[in-house]
């Protein structure tokens, strides 16, 4: 390590002046004060569909983190799938910078001239994009330390930017980070603990609050594979694969397959990655079940100036892919407590795709909306909460191509209404909801005691035209979802019987 102190010291020795162009890097990339620049120029021109904020400040040299939010209300939270896309977690890694500001002012632009796609993309999602995440570390790329990978934490606390500083803010996320190097003078030091980087701080805190579906922060090759796409996860101690890997890798197939690779032959490649390290990527899908990746773009850090263009035009296509995969297919709904309709963060369980030993997937706090990307084909729900009795549906259909919606309200276990707890203990079948309905409706019963149930449909013949028979595991509220797009418009009965 002693060969870079001259460099070092040499970094010390100069000062970076934001008007000048960064002697570390090729004109054709964009230093720091170019970025804010850009992003500002960008708001200001389309004020009506972006905000720009900081979420946070960087650990050592305080530099805002810049975030720019496209949708068609910026400045309101709304009720929509959220996609968070980050570049520059790592200092030298340059290439996502580029791609995610060429990205910007495409999608931009084509809103102006009133694309369909992107103005869809607008309309229907929140799109968080945030640049260039480690911006104290590319300053450091940009003032001639092209090697350097980390923050600049003062690891050894002498007030001197060193090789013993750093933290590789994609080893300092909780899951994992205990295996990650506890080397400081290591590139892949993890940090003191946890979430000790006020990078990783301000990326957490935005998550908890956006609950994104998907994220995605991009890289490039310092070692290991190029050109490809890593999703969660292969993870012995968490039960192997990821529970959601069927839906997962082929959202990664169908965004590796439209990137070619820069020789022009092929395309990206897709592959599991590990949980371990503190990750960023495994984080958010532990925590919050986000379709989450890390695209390694090209095959080295800093890349020919000649080829970037290129590199950023050939990354869109997976971009808009994933703009519009957020249209589903998959699961969604609104839970609400059945007395007051107030929202619930409620653990919600797609039987298909659950594993006990990661976290609880929960409806987000604010409007007690859920969401799941899925694929096409039929699944169980099951919603718990502390204090609310639980709610099970079966046979729910997941269509190509859209969300299916599906609103659960749960009932309080304990409640001053002698009516309700009476039917809470009862056994009894609710009335179903839509009423009237077109292709599909909800019909809800109530059970005592675990045992198996029967629930048919009949037309006002007699005919039965419908017939459900459920395994119930506990006492408690329960749903069928009956598909009925083949079923003759008319007047219906149903009927429920212990089997």
């Amino acid at each position: 390590m002693q060969r870079f102190l001259p460099v070092l010291g040499f970094l010390l020795a100069t000062s970076v002046n934001p008007s000048q162009k960064a002697f570390g890097l090729d004109e054709r990339y964009h230093t720091y004060q170019e970025v804010i620049l850009e992003l500002d120029s960008l708001h200001n021109t389309f004020p009506e569909i972006t905000r720009l904020d900081s979420i946070g400040h960087t650990t050592r040299d305080s530099l805002a983190i810049w975030c720019l939010k496209i949708s068609d209300n910026p400045l309101l939270e709304e009720d929509e799938p959220a996609i968070l896309l980050l570049g520059n977690q790592h200092a030298d890694e340059v290439l996502g910078v580029e791609i995610l500001m060429w990205m910007l002012s495409e999608l931009l632009c084509r809103y102006r001239t009133h694309d369909v796609r992107a103005t869809s993309w607008i309309e229907d999602l929140e799109i968080y994009v945030v640049p260039m995440w480690n911006a104290e570390g590319h300053t450091a790329v940009e003032a001639g330390l092209t090697w350097w990978r980390k923050n600049k934490r003062d690891n050894n606390e002498n007030h001197l930017f060193d090789y013993y500083d750093g933290v590789d803010l994609n080893r300092n996320f909780s899951l994992g980070w205990e295996q990650g190097d506890s080397i400081p003078d290591s590139f892949f030091y993890r940090g003191p603990a946890p979430f000790s980087e006020a990078e990783t701080q301000a990326v957490r805190d935005l998550s908890r609050q956006k609950r994104f579906i998907i994220t995605v922060d991009y890289h490039s090759p310092t070692y290991g594979r190029p050109e490809v796409i890593y999703f969660p996860w292969i993870r012995s101690e968490r039960g192997g694969y990821a529970p959601d890997r069927w839906v997962i890798e082929r959202i990664a197939y169908n965004m590796a397959s439209r990137i070619t690779k820069d020789s022009g032959i092929g395309h990206y490649d897709w592959i599991n990655g590990g949980a371990g390290n503190g990750y960023h990527r495994t984080w958010q899908y532990e925590k919050f079940a986000a379709v989450a990746f890390t695209v390694e773009v090209s095959d080295t850090t800093i890349q020919d100036p000649d080829m970037v263009d290129g590199i950023c035009r050939r990354n869109l296509p997976g971009i808009y892919y994933l703009f519009d995969r957020a249209a589903g297919p998959g699961l969604t709904g609104l839970v609400t407590d059945a007395l007051t309709s107030q929202p619930l963060e409620a653990e919600v369980i797609i039987e298909e795709a659950y594993n006990p030993n990661i976290a609880a997937r929960t409806s987000d706090p604010v409007f007690g909306r859920y969401r799941r990307l899925l694929q096409p084909g039929v699944y169980s729900l099951r919603v718990e909460k502390e204090s609310y009795h639980t709610r099970s549906f079966t046979h729910i259909i997941v269509r190509d191509g859209e969300w299916t919606e599906l609103a659960v309200e749960l009932e309080p276990e304990i409640t001053s209404s002698p009516e309700i707890v009476s039917l809470s203990r009862g056994f009894y079948l609710e009335q179903n909801h839509p009423n009237p309905f077109n292709q599909r409706t909800v019909i809800t019963y109530h059970v005592p005691t675990s045992g198996a149930v029967k629930l048919e449909i009949f037309d006002l013949s007699g005919r039965r035209v419908a017939s459900f028979l459920e395994p119930v595991e506990e006492m408690g509220s329960h749903s069928i979802i009956w598909e009925a797009s083949g079923a003759s418009s008319g007047i219906y009965l149903y009927k429920l019987t212990t089997a």
